[in-house]
Order: structure tokens, then C-alpha cells, then sequence
């Protein structure tokens, strides 16, 4: 070393560094907790209040609304903002052509839907969805205008402005669609609070951030961000496939009222998948960016991340398999009681898609998007190959079948890969999951009891069941933990913990 020079310990500031991201993303991770947390809540009242209020049929005729525009959205939209959250640097120069790209596309997707909404309806035996396909496609053009700043906040895992907008227009939405569900009783409240959603999230994103977009196109920067982005719009026109799929041969074939049933048993299946799926993409996504090029790190972040995900989705999975009548009747009423069957079939789905939903961050962050597309692919094959007959013989069951095999074969192949890339070693793995496994039996073991001895259609009962259920799941996975040293409880206390 030269003289008068200092000495410099880089271990320190390696250490440093990770606890800064640490800090950081833990923040984020309990603002966009935050976020699942009011905006759900808003949600599911809305969903409560509204499936009371409004015919399974009308729910059958937005979701047809929905599935067209999601289709549309699907096919037109590269994902621009994932491209620039892995891009090192400093992306501002790159935010006016991104949100220009935004803006043309979505005039352009809004004028097809407008003119050929008719034609589209025709399609699903369905004309009289004809004009909320026109009405619904104007929240196009008001999502693609929202802020482009707020992509630098979700780059630099700055989540509370993220979670002041989407708890905004969550909570109008709801609001609005209660109030003119309460006045018309139809389709029309649903198409009013998607709309109304839509424009609160525009007008609050600009309050928020202080960028001021233009409009602007540099072809350099656009190809650039497409090089990354072209990979997950593949991925991402594949997961529309795969998850609005079943939706178009259930509608196709069993009609508006099961696409109604279907739907709301998917939502509820997938309830907190969505909400997991968000938080790993969102936090997840950028901090596994920036520990790419540390091996150890990233074998670490994920494995507590995955172990913090079966702890919570494996807990909602087995309660709701076994008392799926009950709640449903409890939640929704017992004009929705023919999705049951359906519904114990889908929680495993759920299951499974929040498992893959671990392992996506990791492949994007390593730079192979790839390998999503790829398992979005088999997921698509088994699923194109399996759900004409499986519906046709087994109604919805059947479409709900199709859709846990091909998540089977899909999640199996990312699964694989993941494990390869972070060349991780089994008894690690299992070490970190297999408490939430014993912990789900004692669960299972308890409720199946709890149902001998009780009625749980009363309510009471029925809440007194998934309480003890909790707390003797929660109650095994602590002991395994302090008898095996897993590090269950360090995940929470690593979300929980606040920089000094």
C-alpha cells in the first residue's frame, strides 16, 4: 500500500451496501404491503357489497369487457418500465420516449375497441357488452398517461408514493361502484369504478412526482428498451393467454353466468397470490437487480423470500380448500354457491402461481427473461391441449383442472431453471419450506376435527375454526424454528425492521 494513503476495508463497505438495500427494500416491502392491503380490502368490500347487489350474469358481462381489453392491452404493450427498473444508471433521459411509446399505443388499442366493440361482443354471443367494451377502453388512455416518475420511484424501491396512488384510486373506485350499485343494481356500477379508478391514478401520479412528460420519441432509446421489454411482452401476451384462456372457453362453452361464477371463484382463489405476485415483482425485482452480480446474496434473498411466501399462501390454501362452502356463502352469499366445486380446485392454483411468481424476479434480474417466456409457453401448450375436453366433460371443475396441470408443468420448468441459476443445494431448500409443510398438516389435521364436532355453516363457528386453524399452523412453524434454527422468524423480523 502507498504511504499516506488509507486503508480501505472493503468488507465493510460490501456489508454496508447490503444493509442499505436491505433497509430499503424492507421499507418498500411494507409500503407495497400497505398498498395489497388497502387497495384488497377496498376490493373485497366492493366484491362483498357488489355480489349482493348485482347478478352473477353481470359480472359474467365485465368480465367479457375485461378479457377483450385485457387482450388487446396484452398484445400492444412491451413491458418498457421493467426494462428500465434492470437498466443500470440513471434512466430520466429515457422517460419521455417511454411515455410517449405509452401514450400511442394506447389511442391506438382505444380506437379499435371503440369501432370494433360490436364485432367483438358478436363474438362471445354477447351484444349487449358491446358498448362497456367501448365505455371500459377509455381507462386505457388514463393508465398509459399516468406519471412516468413513478417508474423511478419503483427503480429506486421508493414504494409510499406507489402506494398513495393505488390506495387512492382503490378506495374511489370502490366508493363510486358501491354508490351507483346501491342506485342501478347492474353491470354499469363496475364499468363507472374501473373508469373512475383509472382517472384518480392519472390525476394523483402527478401530484406525486414532479416530472412533467412530453411528448418525444428517440427510435435509439425505444429499441434499447425493447431489446429487454420485447422478451416480457412476449411473456406477458403468453401469461394473458394462459390466464384469460380458460375465461374465453368457459364463456364459449358454458355461457355469461358461469363466466360470472368462474371468475369470482378464480378471484377468491387467487386472492392473495395477486397480492404476493406484486410484491415480489415490484420490491423483489429491483433489489435482486442490484445483487446480480453477488451470487451469495441473491441465493439468500431468495430463499427467504420463497420462505416467507409458503408460510402465507400455504396457510390460505388448506383453510380455504376445506371450509370453500362456508366462507363463500359467509363472503358472498348463497347465490354464488355453484363456483364451490370449482374453487377448492383453483386455491391450488393460486398456490401454485404465487410459488412461480418467487421465482420470476430471480430469472429477470439474472437478465434471461427468456426462460419466462418459455415457461409461459409449456403452461400455454398443456392448457390449449387439455381445456376444450376437460370443460366439455366437467364444466367448470374441468376448466379449473386444465388450469393447475398446465401450472403444474409450468412452475416445474422455472423451478429448474431457478434452482440451476442459483446453483442452490437441496437440503438448504427444503430446510427453509418444510416447516410450513408440517405446519399445513397439523392445520389440515385440525380443521378436518373442528368440522366433526361443529356446524361450520354458523358463523361463529366458522370464524372460531380458521382461528384455532391459524394459530396451531403459525404455533408448529414457530416451534420448527426454534428447534431447527430454519429462520421462519427472521423473514418477519427482516420485514419489520427499520433503519437505524
Amino acid at each position: 500500500m502507498k504511504p499516506g494513503l488509507p486503508k480501505i476495508n472493503t468488507n465493510n463497505h460490501l456489508n454496508s451496501e447490503s444493509s442499505n438495500l436491505g433497509v430499503r427494500t424492507a421499507r418498500a416491502g411494507r409500503w407495497l404491503l400497505g398498498v395489497q392491503v388497502v387497495s384488497k380490502l377496498a376490493g373485497l368490500i366492493q366484491r362483498v357489497i357488489l355480489a349482493r347487489l348485482i347478478a352473477p350474469h353481470d359480472f359474467g358481462l365485465m368480465g367479457i369487457a375485461l378479457l377483450v381489453i385485457g387482450g388487446f392491452e396484452a398484445f400492444s404493450t412491451p413491458d418498457l418500465a421493467s426494462s428500465l427498473i434492470q437498466k443500470k444508471g440513471d434512466i430520466r433521459d429515457y422517460l419521455n420516449t417511454f411515455w410517449t411509446c405509452q401514450i400511442i399505443r394506447a389511442v391506438f388499442v382505444s380506437i379499435i375497441l371503440i369501432t370494433g366493440a360490436p364485432f367483438l361482443a358478436n363474438f362471445f354471443n354477447s351484444p349487449s357488452s358491446a358498448n362497456i367494451i367501448r365505455f371500459v377502453s377509455l381507462g386505457i388512455i388514463l393508465r398509459a398517461g399516468i406519471n412516468p416518475g413513478m417508474v423511478q420511484f419503483q427503480k429506486n424501491i421508493e414504494l409510499r408514493p406507489r402506494f398513495i396512488m393505488i390506495s387512492s384510486a382503490s378506495i374511489a373506485g370502490a366508493v363510486i361502484s358501491i354508490i351507483y350499485a346501491v342506485i342501478w343494481e347492474n353491470v354499469w356500477a363496475l364499468v363507472v369504478g374501473v373508469i373512475f379508478s383509472a382517472l384518480v391514478s392519472c390525476l394523483v401520479s402527478y401530484v406525486l412526482h414532479p416530472f412533467r412528460p412530453k411528448l418525444e420519441l428517440s427510435v435509439d432509446k425505444m429499441i434499447e428498451m425493447f431489446k429487454f421489454g420485447g422478451w416480457l411482452w412476449l411473456a406477458g401476451i403468453l401469461t394473458f393467454c394462459v390466464i384469460q384462456g380458460d375465461d374465453l372457453f368457459v364463456s364459449r362453452m358454458l355461457g355469461i353466468s358461469m363466466l360470472g361464477y368462474y371468475q369470482m371463484a378464480f378471484w377468491v382463489a387467487n386472492l392473495p397470490t395477486t397480492q404476493i405476485t406484486n410484491v415480489l415483482n415490484q420490491v423483489s425485482f429491483p433489489a435482486y437487480s442490484e445483487m446480480q452480480s453477488d451470487s451469495l446474496r441473491l441465493t439468500a434473498g431468495f430463499l427467504k423470500t420463497l420462505q416467507g411466501t409458503v408460510i402465507i399462501i400455504l396457510l390460505y390454501t388448506i383453510v380455504l380448500f376445506l371450509l370453500a362452502e362456508p366462507i363463500t356463502v359467509f363472503v358472498l352469499g348463497p347465490q354464488w354457491k355453484p363456483m364451490v366445486p370449482a374453487l377448492k380446485i383453483l386455491c391450488f392454483a393460486g398456490f401454485l402461481r404465487c410459488i412461480s411468481a418467487t421465482l420470476g424476479p430471480v430469472i429477470m434480474a439474472a437478465g434471461k427473461p427468456k426462460l419466462i417466456t418459455v415457461g409461459q409457453t409449456i403452461r400455454l401448450l398443456v392448457l390449449a391441449a387439455t381445456i376444450a375436453g376437460f370443460t366439455r366433460r366437467w364444466g367448470l371443475q374441468g376448466a379449473s383442472l386444465s388450469v393447475v396441470l398446465s401450472l403444474i408443468m409450468s412452475a416445474s420448468f422455472i423451478g429448474v431453471m431457478s434452482i440451476r441459476e442459483l446453483n442452490l443445494k437441496i437440503i438448504p431448500f427444503t430446510k427453509k419450506i418444510l416447516p410450513s409443510f408440517i405446519g399445513g398438516v397439523a392445520l389440515t389435521v385440525t380443521l378436518i376435527y373442528l368440522q366433526s364436532k361443529m356446524i361450520v355453516t354458523y358463523t361463529p363457528n366458522l370464524l372460531f375454526s380458521i382461528g384455532i386453524g391459524g394459530i396451531v399452523y403459525l404455533g408448529v412453524v414457530w416451534t420448527c424454528d426454534l428447534v431447527w434454527g430454519c429462520g421462519a422468524l427472521e423473514v418477519f423480523r427482516f420485514f419489520f425492521r427499520t433503519e437505524k
